[in-house]
């Protein structure tokens, strides 16, 4: 009896081995979910948008109650900005990427919002001339000796000390 456990031991041991070395095929290299991804219509968000809406739930999301909310809202026209909604995660909530997509169309659709977006970042300040701004202006070789005298200064270090001991 002892005999069958070890060789099927050993079977086993040789099955794990040949599956390690890649024989018995790889993963898939994209990955394949089978959660549910929900339904959110084309066009702008309005009582025929919310018939065909279908907002899939997560173990944690948004809450159902505060979007459903800020939807009607919407829909009603006396909703605040959408960039200003803000939503509690709770356990079984709206999958949170298809509730920002739909924000995204709100805020789209809201008036005094242009086509297409401007720039995320705005410089405040003119823009610099390199030819006259000393930031732009090439280091003199004579600053910096080597890489390691910048990288391990020697401030605080006693006279006579070897920095390199």
């Amino acid at each position: 009896m002892w005999i069958a456990i070890v060789i099927v031991g050993l079977v086993v041991l040789g099955l794990a081995a040949y599956a390690a070395l890649g024989r018995l095929g790889e993963m898939r290299p994209d990955a394949i979910t089978d959660s549910p991804k929900g339904r959110v219509p084309d066009g702008q968000v309005d009582a025929e948008f919310m018939q065909g809406l279908v907002i899939p739930l997560r173990t944690n999301g948004y809450s159902p109650k505060q979007v459903d909310a800020f939807l009607d809202e919407v829909i009603a026209g006396t909703a605040g900005p959408a960039v200003d909604a803000r939503f509690d995660v709770v356990r079984r909530g709206y999958d949170m990427t298809v509730v920002d997509d739909i924000l995204d169309r709100v805020s789209a659709q809201e008036p005094g919002v242009a086509e297409t977006p401007g720039p995320l970042f705005v410089d405040a300040a003119p823009s610099a001339d390199p030819a006259t701004d000393a930031a732009f202006r090439p280091v003199p070789e004579t600053a910096v000796d080597d890489a390691e005298d910048i990288a391990t200064p020697q401030r605080g270090l006693p006279e006579g000390t070897d920095r390199h001991a």
